[in-house]
């Protein structure tokens, strides 16, 4: 076991603790880089989901671990920009143009529903945070015009049965309007 005691300020701020970290996190981002080339499709799929969910993981550590509040609500921000992107994407938005629009617009109702959150604390900011989640979801579901809801769902029977979460639904509606459901409004 290895201990590494800090004296000053510089080591405990430095990015990597020492070179053992810098040889494995380039190994990590060298394996990254030759992904898209060794791996197929599906593993690719994967491995963005594992970036979007390390993302999330992310935002969430720095709240709850680093502040100590407790949010209920990133799934929500998740989900406004999954449906951000997916919705441009749809209609033809450029992915360089589409997904600074879907953060800038996750991020501006994240600023949003922080204003009046700003001085909550414990189990009130939870309160709130599920409430705004709980919000997203029902909009998500409900909203005909924007996100086809439940219809999208509906499509048909081999794919009724993977609409049983949110998440699923979030990621995959544009994909089933267009392809299994094209008299649906886009």
């Amino acid at each position: 076991m290895r201990f590494l005691f800090k004296t000053n300020y510089e080591q405990d701020v430095r990015l990597f603790k020492h070179g053992g970290q810098v040889f494995w996190y380039g190994l990590l981002v060298a394996a990254l880089l030759a992904a898209p080339f060794a791996v197929g499709e599906y593993g690719m799929s994967q491995l963005h989901f594992i970036c979007i969910y390390s993302i999330v993981g992310l935002g969430l550590m720095l709240l709850v671990g680093f502040t100590g509040q407790i949010s209920l609500g990133h799934a929500a921000f998740l989900a406004v920009g999954a449906y951000t992107e997916a919705l441009l994407q749809a209609r033809g938005v450029p992915f360089f143009v589409s997904l600074p629009v879907a953060a800038l617009l996750s991020a501006a109702l994240g600023w949003l529903l922080g204003l009046p959150a700003l001085r909550l604390k414990g189990i009130y900011l939870a309160i709130a945070t599920l409430a705004f989640n709980v919000i997203v979801e029902e909009v998500t579901a409900r909203w005909e015009g924007l996100t086809g809801a439940i219809r999208a769902c509906i499509s048909s029977r081999s794919n009724s049965s993977a609409c049983n979460s949110t998440a699923t639904r979030v990621s995959t509606t544009c994909a089933w309007r267009s392809r299994c459901c094209p008299s649906l409004p886009s």
